[in-house]
């Protein structure tokens, strides 16, 4: 029986950005070099991952979703992605189509 992967699982299999995990929010957050991706790409990877935050939502009713799924590209020249997750294990499971899709 497989494991959902873990936080140091993700991290290990992003390579090129710089990943960083928020242990206090249970969070991970994603630089993207928007020069370096195909922006359409990004936009496809985000939807793909939203998908999964309301997947998740669905499966985990009871549980608090208020500022803990978020995905966020920011203002700057590069793309942070911020996801937010708990359990923190599940953070891989709306991460993955963005490692997927190549850009991360």
């Amino acid at each position: 029986m497989m494991h959902a992967p873990s936080i140091a699982d993700l991290m290990a299999v992003i390579q090129g950005p710089k990943a960083e995990v928020d242990h206090k929010n249970d969070a991970v957050a994603i630089e993207v070099n928007l020069l370096c991706v195909d922006l359409r790409k990004v936009s496809e990877g985000l939807a793909q991952a939203e998908k999964n935050v309301e997947i998740l939502q669905q499966e985990l009713p009871d549980h608090d979703w208020s500022q803990q799924a978020r995905i966020l590209p920011s203002p700057r020249d590069d793309c942070l992605i911020r996801i937010g997750k708990r359990p923190r294990e599940r953070v891989w499971q709306v991460a993955a189509p963005l490692v997927q899709l190549g850009f991360v």
